[in-house]
């Protein structure tokens, strides 16, 4: 299971498989979710943007860490 950081909002996601009839994604509560695309921009002034393992330690045998952490929102002019 890996963490997904879908809406920005500090929930997260985890990551079942890709298999489109046994895998997908589950919420906090083990509900499933479907997700095709985000369905409206994001607002506000801060994201949520969790720190993860380093790319460089990728390993199927390792647990992936979420550690949480917000990120200011550039607006472009």
């Amino acid at each position: 299971m890996l963490p997904v950081n879908w809406r920005g909002d500090g929930q997260e996601f985890c990551l079942l498989s890709g298999n489109s009839k046994e895998g997908g994604m589950i919420d906090g509560k083990l509900r499933r979710v479907w997700i095709y695309t985000q369905d409206r921009p994001f607002t506000g002034e801060k994201i949520y943007a969790p720190v993860r393992n380093p790319e460089y330690n990728e390993s199927n045998y390792r647990t992936t860490v979420s550690l949480p952490e917000w990120s200011p929102v550039k607006v472009k002019r």
